[in-house]
């Protein structure tokens, strides 16, 4: 599990929580900390990009309804 696919499986579990990213490495966050920014800031075709061999059916459905949300 990438940490994508755990950011997402963590969401879906605790909403109150937003997943950031540096351009490596994505967190569970309620506040950003550091170079962090929202994953909504970077966008849906990019965090694709990144993590596009990665990504399970189940990833890009919690991704979608992060989107969504």
């Amino acid at each position: 599990m990438n940490c994508l696919q755990f950011a997402l499986y963590f969401w879906d579990k605790n909403k109150n929580y937003r997943i950031y990213y540096d351009g490596d490495h994505v967190l569970n966050m309620t506040e950003p900390v550091g170079k962090y920014l929202p994953i909504e800031e970077y966008g849906k075709d990019h965090i694709l990009r990144s993590f596009e061999d990665t990504l399970y059916p189940i990833d890009m459905m919690r991704l979608n309804r992060y989107f969504n949300n």
